[in-house]
């Protein structure tokens, strides 16, 4: 389909609603979002996610008209990530409202980070879906008479089989065999989450899920119950025809806010709708499609950063990383774009002067980007700006568990390259608890070997950081202190050098030191040091020595 129909946006803070069913369809939907946000946010166990990305939410008029983005033959809705933005798709029709509660319910499970199998996802979201309106509050839980008549009529999934299906198998594409998935999922959901003898054990069934436990122990775990027995109770369940529901105190308010409708020009609707391609895997007729729109715009950043994701994916990470690039320089500044380009720079040894104000401008868009803070703040440490550094990273609210040790490892070294001793203790205490490698832990214990040396020659707290880069010329070793020096320019820099347990060495690209009391063999080298108090005889104290190394 291309933009001869008639599109129109309809924007709110926290959707877009894309559509061929007029303004008045797409500001309904657009409300009716907005409701249900509301509600997730104020009363579900699981929250929205926060960003400043809005959930696109693609509605089209008729059924021939969705058909040609459907994701398989039976459903009649879908939700799916893109890189930058999450989408939300359907078909305009009088089950619009629940449909649409069904997938945000996805949304809100992919971006909580919780791991739960295919039955769960699509059996709570069902549960989810019949959310109404009531007095005082709003109710979760009304039968399902499609799923009711379907359990009814069509054999049942044993519970091995039910759980143990994927989004490949034949029982969640094929028809019938996909109906009773769905039904039976619902029925399974809604007797765990909200039944009194399973409810209030629910959380713990859904930790065990996410721990990595199979449905089957997940409910010997949380309900001491074998599947036999959780099956038989399902039956018995589904045989009552008066299933348990839940009111929650929260109304379903009219979530007033601004709505602003724009028509869409052909282009911009050819280039959401080769956003969709690529959002649900149909990657080589997206690029076919960008790179026409491409040739009518060739500078367009969201042209430049979409084929870069999709370079990104099939792993072409040199094309991906210039069509990124290309869309950094025409000013795109999505915080995800930032991020993945920053990565590829680090990865192909970008200066951290290059990086950082790719990361700057991630963090402008979205200042608390936990993954754009953390890259931000260890090139700035890489950069030897340690205060900046520490003000980066100390400002993550929550450090993902896979970056722990990286983090907490650049804050402990910040804190020593500037004197703060004590601090550096408890950073690298912290990060050999989250290490998970035994490359972690050397280096961690490398570095609380040279904490404890600094210890041993009073560095002073909060100390300033000079660099010198020149040639190392000569290392004087003396009952009176050994000292360094280098050759900058036409000058000769004298820096004392305490015990070398203090001083930390390198050498660029690795390989063996080599540095001896008497004239050195020339070599480039970069120098920390603390400058001396007024009237030393020396120009400061040696921290760092990184040999083969010049700016």
């Amino acid at each position: 389909m291309r933009a001869s129909d008639e599109w129109i946006r309809v924007s709110t803070a926290h959707f877009e609603v894309d559509t061929t069913a007029g303004e008045k369809r797409g500001r309904e939907t657009a409300l009716e979002f907005e409701k249900v946000r509301e509600f997730f946010e104020r009363a579900s166990p699981l929250k929205p996610p926060q960003g400043d990305t809005p959930v696109r939410i693609i509605l089209f008029r008729t059924e021939q008209q969705y058909a040609q983005y459907a994701i398989n033959g039976v459903a009649v809705a879908f939700y799916a990530a893109g890189p930058t933005r999450d989408y939300i798709v359907l078909q305009d029709s009088p089950q619009k409202y629940s449909t649409a509660i069904h997938e945000y319910m996805h949304l809100i499970v992919r971006h909580s980070g919780l791991k739960i199998p295919l039955w769960l996802n699509e059996g709570w979201a069902d549960v989810y879906s019949t959310l109404r309106p009531t007095h005082d509050g709003a109710a979760v839980g009304d039968l399902l008479p499609g799923r009711i008549a379907t359990l009814e009529q069509s054999p049942w999934m044993d519970f091995n089989t039910l759980t143990s299906v994927t989004q490949a198998s034949r029982a969640y594409n094929e028809g019938d065999r996909a109906n009773i998935f769905y039904a039976e999922s619902w029925a399974l959901a809604h007797m765990l989450y909200l039944a009194p003898d399973y409810k209030d054990h629910f959380p713990k069934f859904l930790m065990a899920l996410h721990r990595g436990e199979n449905t089957a122990a997940a409910c010997e775990t949380a309900f001491g119950k074998t599947p036999d027995q959780v099956y038989a109770d399902l039956r018995n369940y589904l045989a009552r025809r008066k299933l348990y529901g839940a009111v929650f105190e929260t109304p379903l308010t009219k979530a007033a806010g601004e709505q602003r409708v724009e028509q869409l020009s052909e282009f911009d609707a050819d280039l959401m709708l080769a956003d969709l391609m690529a959002a649900t895997n149909r990657k080589n007729v997206a690029r076919q499609e960008y790179e026409r729109l491409e040739k009518l715009r060739p500078n367009d950043p969201d042209i430049a950063q979409a084929i870069g994701f999709i370079d990104l994916s099939v792993g072409d990470k040199p094309s991906a990383r210039r069509r990124l690039r290309q869309a950094f320089e025409e000013g795109a500044g999505d915080p995800r774009m930032c991020v993945e380009l920053a990565q590829l720079d680090h990865d192909e040894g970008a200066a951290p002067g290059v990086i950082i104000p790719v990361l700057e401008r991630a963090l402008k868009t979205r200042p608390d980007y936990a993954d754009a803070q953390v890259e931000l703040g260890i090139e700035q440490v890489a950069a030897r700006d340690y205060k900046q550094g520490i003000a980066t990273l100390a400002s993550v609210r929550t450090v993902p568990p896979r970056e722990a040790t990286p983090v907490f490892s650049a804050l402990a070294y910040s804190s020593l390259e500037i004197g703060d001793l004590d601090a550096a203790r408890g950073y690298a205490a912290t990060a050999l608890k989250w290490a998970t490698t035994d490359a972690q832990r050397a280096a961690i214990a490398q570095m609380t070997s040279l904490i404890a040396a600094r210890a041993r020659i009073a560095v002073r707290k909060d100390e300033t950081i000079e660099h010198a880069s020149g040639t190392v010329a000569n290392v004087i070793c003396s009952a009176d202190g050994n000292r360094l020096e280098l050759r900058v320019g036409g000058r000769t820099l004298m820096l004392a050098m305490p015990d070398p347990r203090a001083i930390e060495f390198s050498r660029l690209g690795g390989g063996p030191l080599e540095m001896h009391c008497g004239p050195q063999k020339a070599a480039p080298a970069i120098v920390d040091y603390a400058p001396a108090p007024a009237g030393s005889i020396v120009a400061g104290v040696v921290r760092r020595i990184e040999l083969g190394a010049a700016r």
